[in-house]
């Protein structure tokens, strides 16, 4: 099972095949990295990312890779994913039942 299908089916309550059982997925359109260290073989790393910017039919992801102790950054970079119609395979605007997975509110 993917980290991404863990996180899913863990955080937002949902799997991949709810979104593509629903006519929903999502194409990676662009994805650049700068790396500015090299991680060793053994070297433990520690991802962070997060949505920066959503817009009407796609979204981006900035991430970091960072050390073990996430002193140091050995890369950073952006993605850029695009919502799609499955059945048309064209992009599409972000459809409402999926709001409560993505946009939950903060805790107080």
């Amino acid at each position: 099972v993917s980290s991404r299908n863990l996180y899913l089916r863990h955080v937002l309550h949902t799997t991949l095949d709810d979104f593509k059982e629903r006519g929903f997925g999502v194409f990676m359109r662009k994805a650049t990295t700068e790396f500015l260290k090299p991680v060793l073989p053994h070297e433990r790393i520690h991802i962070r990312s997060w949505v920066r910017e959503v817009r009407n039919t796609s979204f981006f992801i900035e991430f970091e890779m960072l050390s073990g102790d996430q002193k140091d950054v050995h890369a950073r970079g952006e993605l850029l994913i695009v919502w799609m119609d499955l059945a048309t395979g064209k992009p599409c605007g972000f459809p409402d039942w999926a709001h409560r997975y993505f946009f939950k509110p903060l805790p107080a």
